[in-house]
């Protein structure tokens, strides 16, 4: 079984603003464990390659959005509607998503210790102010072999 692409809360966390490349969607996000210990995703499916995804996984009641900004969003799901992803309808910035569904595998196990999941966020963090990349830690995910393959028509 695979688990998910992120780990567990540590109860310490950080505080981040981001937002799309003409301000349009700004947003603030907490993340634990903090940004400077946590794995950034970066994956090599065709969505995540395309948008320049590298990705840290808050729940949604940890992101907050300015007042605008969803209005400024636009979104795209495909193949199963797992995932809703938002771009800014106005300069294209692909900021975050949001997964609609889990994993079989996390529900299954989360369904086995009778726990609900939370609603998990993937946030962009080429969004965030100030972020130096050249500090993240990086894991590649092997995304291109998950689930449906995507294929265009």
């Amino acid at each position: 079984m695979q688990g998910p692409p992120f780990p567990p809360p540590t109860g310490e966390y950080s505080h981040h603003k981001a937002n799309c490349h003409c301000g349009a969607t700004g947003f603030t996000f907490s993340i634990s464990p903090p940004l400077d210990k946590y794995p950034v995703v970066e994956c090599n499916c065709s969505i995540c390659q395309r948008n320049g995804y590298l990705l840290v996984y808050p729940i949604k009641e940890d992101l907050k959005l300015r007042d605008g900004a969803e209005e400024a969003m636009g979104s795209y799901c495909f193949a199963n509607n797992n995932v809703k992803h938002y771009f800014c309808k106005q300069c294209g910035s692909s900021v975050f998503f949001e997964v609609l569904s889990p994993p079989k595998d996390a529900a299954a196990e989360a369904e086995g210790r009778r726990e609900k999941l939370p609603v998990i966020m993937g946030v962009n963090l080429r969004m965030v102010t100030g972020l130096e990349l050249s500090k993240l830690i990086i894991k590649k995910v092997n995304g291109e072999t998950r689930g449906q393959k995507y294929a265009v028509m």
